[in-house]
């Protein structure tokens, strides 16, 4: 391997070359052998990148950016391409992160916004779709095919007057522009239309007598329309007329909660309450705006007021369940579900949801199951891995279930409901689950604890949910799980699903966040990591290893530089001599985790992360386990937290 980090120039022009002049394979074949000479290459990646790109070959077109994004996490540039390759596979959502990657590295990227916007509005998001058009109009006015897609998302989103200016922006650059002047034509049929409309409920609003319901229906219009504040106009006019109209209020507490209005929003549902007790849908919507705001206890009992007035609201015993769940009441929030159910059968949601705290007790197996088929009946869609992503969703908020025992059932939960998978598609699977559920961890659990993630396979579960007192203040461990990870899965060049975990449980948490990080003890086994590739491939312990660290901690430095957390990196315990193993296979594997330790220890200081040094607690004279800690013959066990706790608070301000 070359110790030069870039090509030679010359092999580069032709490469360059053979690229401009359309010859695409040929690119591509002269840059992957050039690659493996000069791994860390970026220019190779981007060459590659755009190769594919041109042979249509999504797949390799994203891991070639991956790979560039590895080697220089703020290359904007291949953020933007990867998001083009994302969105031609239909993966928008991906695509939009990948857009706004690139715009909040460059803000005046002016492609990037306008692809952002494409993205968005695939996905619905039509409002931030026109913010995204517009942010790369200001930075390139004159960009006719941005305009024309601002002025189609405005139109979309009803904002007829301001498509028909943007489109006439477009015909002032371009007068020939027949999609600029059928469009705008049609815009402005369309806004005749509506200010017919407007016209007539505005009279209709403004009338000094007439009925509270005629008035209410122009406000019921406008907020159809988004004219949110012409809606709560139409709703007071109605109730001037009639200050006991139950559903103008109502009506007017809608209008208001889409303004964001949320305090403003209830009052007028408990105004609505008041004229008519028995209002389900007002106490209901209270409850959805207390929840929002994360007042569980005074949305609890808006829900049970509902309840007690309304025996048969589904949504209510819902709601209520929902909040229960949120605060770990498992058992009631089971009884609130299955009312739910048991008045509406039929509703995907209440069956997903009672699968959901199912999951969270494996006693429930077969309930689960039989939930699953009766979802799938009455036209749920089986995702793959969703009962076993629930299950497996037990370790994460439980650190006290029996881990081996827990794995097997999954995995016959996987054959019970005769998903056919291979080990690709579950990883993949599991990999969708955990980016879902990083997007709804707790960042904050309170003003006074906050959260630590802690990424590791098995190992971080024993002291998930524990508290650590640092500095003053109580943060609680959140495990991170990413089952089967070793060290080799972070180091090597091409893009996994292993990165790919970790990555989203880096990028969820605030920056400047504390990360523990307990990954090594798999490498370190005698039947598989460093030793078993030493026997294979015919290669030393100690180059294996030290190969094999510095490049997990690069790989973790260059992806820190986008979070600026504060990293503590746990070397690997003293072992327990495994049933089977002989003597010298043992001092075997004493030897590597010192190798192991050692390179921890070296590297670590020259990236400059933390260590929580378990092996020196851990440790007998003769390099065993002092049988202090440990749990099983793999895993330690809580105790350790006392360890962890000072050894922290100890370096806790080294990197502050």
């Amino acid at each position: 391997m070359s110790n030069s980090a870039k090509p030679p120039q010359a092999v580069l022009d032709q490469i360059i070359g053979l690229y401009n002049q359309g010859e695409l394979e040929q690119t591509v074949s002269l840059s992957e052998s050039l690659a493996k000479q000069y791994p860390n290459a970026l220019i190779l990646y981007d060459i590659l990148g755009a190769a594919y790109m041109g042979l249509k070959n999504t797949e390799k077109t994203i891991a070639s950016y991956q790979k560039a994004l590895q080697l220089n996490p703020n290359h904007t540039d291949a953020y933007n391409n990867m998001g083009m390759a994302l969105y031609d596979q239909g993966r928008f959502n991906e695509a939009v992160e990948s857009y706004q990657n690139a715009v909040k590295l460059e803000p005046d990227f002016a492609d990037a916004h306008y692809n952002l916007g494409n993205a968005l509005k695939q996905v619905g998001n039509l409002k931030q779709a026109i913010e995204s058009y517009k942010a790369s109009l200001a930075i390139n006015p004159n960009d006719t095919e941005v305009i024309l897609n601002c002025g189609n998302a405005l139109k979309s989103y009803g904002k007829f007057d301001q498509a028909i200016e943007i489109y006439a922006q477009a015909l002032k650059i371009d007068s020939n522009s027949t999609a600029a002047q059928t469009n705008m034509e049609n815009a402005i049929e369309e806004q005749a239309e509506i200010d017919k409309d407007i016209a007539d409920y505005a009279r209709i609003t403004k009338l000094e007598i007439g009925s509270a319901e005629m008035v209410s229906c122009s406000g019921t219009f406008f907020k159809a329309r988004g004219y949110l504040d012409a809606a709560i106009d139409s709703y007071n006019q109605a109730l001037k007329i009639n200050p006991d109209y139950a559903e103008a209020h109502y009506n007017m507490g809608i209008a208001l909660k889409d303004k964001g209005e949320l305090d403003a929003a209830i009052d007028s549902y408990k105004q609505a309450i008041k004229i008519k007790p028995d209002y389900a849908e007002a106490y209901n919507n209270i409850g959805e705006i207390l929840q929002e705001k994360g007042n569980l206890i005074a949305a609890m009992k808006i829900y049970q007021e509902n309840i007690d007035q309304n025996p048969k609201s589904q949504n209510s015993y819902y709601g209520k369940g929902l909040c229960l769940y949120k605060i770990g009441k498992l058992e009631e929030s089971l009884f609130y579900a299955k009312n739910a159910l048991e008045i509406d059968p039929t509703n995907l949601t209440f069956i997903k949801f009672i699968q959901t705290i199912y999951s969270q007790n494996f006693l429930y197996l077969e309930e689960c199951k039989y939930l699953n088929e009766e979802f799938i009946a009455i036209g749920g869609k089986h995702d793959l891995g969703f009962l076993v992503n629930e299950m497996i969703n037990c370790f994460l908020l439980d650190y006290r279930v029996n881990i081996d025992k827990n794995v097997g059932l999954c995995l016959d939960l996987i054959k019970i409901t005769d998903i056919k998978y291979t080990n690709y598609q579950f990883n993949n699977a599991y990999t969708r689950y955990i980016k879902n559920l990083t997007s709804k961890l707790p960042i904050v659990l309170n003003d006074n604890v906050g959260m630590i993630g802690h990424i590791g396979d098995s190992h971080c579960l024993s002291i998930a949910h524990h508290e650590l007192k640092i500095s003053g203040k109580i943060y609680r461990i959140q495990p991170l799980i990413c089952f089967g990870l070793k060290s080799y899965h972070l180091g090597v060049q091409t893009e996994n699903n292993y990165q790919s975990i970790v990555k989203q449980y880096m990028s969820v948490l605030p920056k400047k966040s504390i990360i523990f990080l307990s990954v090594g003890e798999i490498d370190c086994r005698f039947e598989e990591g460093i030793l078993f590739t030493s026997r294979k491939k015919c290669r030393s312990v100690q180059e294996i290893t030290e190969d094999t660290v510095q490049l997990y901690l690069s790989w973790i430095s260059n992806l820190n530089l986008l979070h600026n957390h504060t990293i503590y990196i746990f070397n690997v315990p003293a072992p327990i001599k495994q049933l089977g193993m002989t003597l010298e296979q043992h001092e075997e594997v004493i030897n590597v985790i010192l190798l192991f330790n050692r390179y921890i220890k070296i590297y670590a200081e020259y990236y400059n992360f933390l260590i929580v040094n378990q092996y020196s607690e851990t440790v007998d004279s003769d390099g065993s386990s002092n049988n202090k800690y440990h749990c099983d013959n793999r895993h330690l066990d809580c105790r350790i937290l006392k360890i962890i706790e000072r050894q922290v608070n100890q370096t806790f301000n080294v990197n502050k």
